[in-house]
């Protein structure tokens, strides 16, 4: 389900049985799912590349730059961000991970394992 009003603006990719729901009222958004994993997102800031492989589940409401989101396996992935530096979040395996984005500078998280990890 895409809406927003930049919702002509997504790409949205979804194979295996996957889910994908997208409010967009900014840059553009690309999003895919492999798997049955479910992604939610609420762009109102710039580009989102957004990747789920798996039965995971990925949440992001950007609010700021430019994002990009990457989770293999079966974790749960929430972005909240109003950074205005970039955001690159990447998880695999299958924890929780949780990050807060805020502030001028780029921000990389990348978290492998099953345990579950909250940022900053």
């Amino acid at each position: 389900m895409v809406t927003g009003t930049h919702a002509a603006d997504v790409a949205a990719t979804v194979t295996a049985g996957g889910y994908i729901t997208v409010e967009n009222n900014g840059g553009h958004v690309a999003a895919t799912v492999t798997g049955t994993g479910k992604e939610d997102i609420l762009n109102n800031g710039a580009a989102v590349a957004v990747t789920l492989t798996g039965e995971g589940n990925l949440n992001i409401i950007n609010n700021g730059q430019v994002l990009t989101a990457t989770n293999t396996g079966n974790g749960e992935v929430a972005i909240n961000s109003t950074a205005t530096g970039a955001v690159t979040v990447t998880n695999t395996g299958n924890g929780r991970v949780t990050v807060t984005a805020a502030g001028p500078a780029a921000i990389t998280v990348t978290h492998t394992g099953d345990d579950d990890i909250v940022y900053p």
